[in-house]
């Protein structure tokens, strides 16, 4: 298994997206050894970077329930967001997103000022959109 988790550590630190996505999985196991949510956010994060829908469901929990990390909930709105918008143009894989996302903004504060309106009325036309509302 060592010989094995240095060759998808390799393929992670080269960019490859199999692999960041491989050694994310494998740190967020909590019934692995290798169980290290710092590792696995780090990796989410890069993968996010580098372009992949996969991991933004799981970076936005990462960052919501602060795994790994400091709370950071203007990311993980960014990211189920991103995520519902795919699920609702067909992507099979992110159809969780969508109720992820307005559980998530149904916890968001109200506005506070007439500044955060248009944040406000994003959040509740993407939740609309996904089949929720916005409270």
């Amino acid at each position: 298994a060592i010989a094995t988790d240095s060759w998808i550590q390799q393929a992670a630190e080269q960019g490859l997206m199999w692999g960041m996505l491989t050694l994310a999985r494998l740190h967020s196991d909590r019934l692995s050894e290798q169980y290290d949510p710092e590792q696995a956010r780090h990796w989410y994060n890069k993968a996010v970077e580098d372009g992949s829908r996969e991991a933004q469901v799981p970076l936005g929990t990462f960052c919501r329930r602060g795994q790994g990390g400091p709370v950071n909930l203007p990311k993980a709105f960014w990211c189920f967001s991103d995520a519902a918008e795919a699920a609702a143009t067909g992507s099979p894989a992110l159809l969780s997103a969508a109720e992820t996302t307005s559980r998530v903004v149904q916890d968001a504060p109200k506005p506070a000022s007439r500044h955060h309106v248009p944040v406000h009325w994003w959040l509740n036309r993407r939740c609309k959109q996904s089949g929720s509302e916005l409270s």
